[in-house]
């Protein structure tokens, strides 16, 4: 997974249908986290943080990357972790949006 990610010729919408992939490894995610290429892109991260199997911690620390409305809509859903959630509320509720 490492390799592939690192990967040139790779494209974000793959990266993004990696990270969407339910069920998921949640090592497969973390590599997908371990790549800055990767996990800075808001498509990417939003694909991680969205995916239930993603580990707790990692969604967390990009959180703060997600826009308002996404934020809001993951605050929302049910099937993610509960403090996911209460932190997505907790920052898009501080940005006044």
């Amino acid at each position: 997974m490492r390799e592939l990610l690192r990967n040139a010729q790779l494209t974000e919408p793959f990266v993004v249908r990696i990270a969407s992939r339910r069920p998921c490894r949640p090592a497969t995610l973390r590599c997908v986290f371990e790549e800055r290429r990767w996990r800075t892109r808001p498509a990417v991260a939003l694909a991680l943080v969205r995916n239930p199997f993603v580990e707790t911690e990692l969604a967390l620390k990009l959180l703060g990357g997600l826009g308002t409305q996404d934020l809001r809509d993951v605050s929302r859903d049910g099937v993610l972790h509960p403090l996911v959630r209460a932190v997505a509320a907790r920052i898009a509720d501080g940005r006044g949006g």
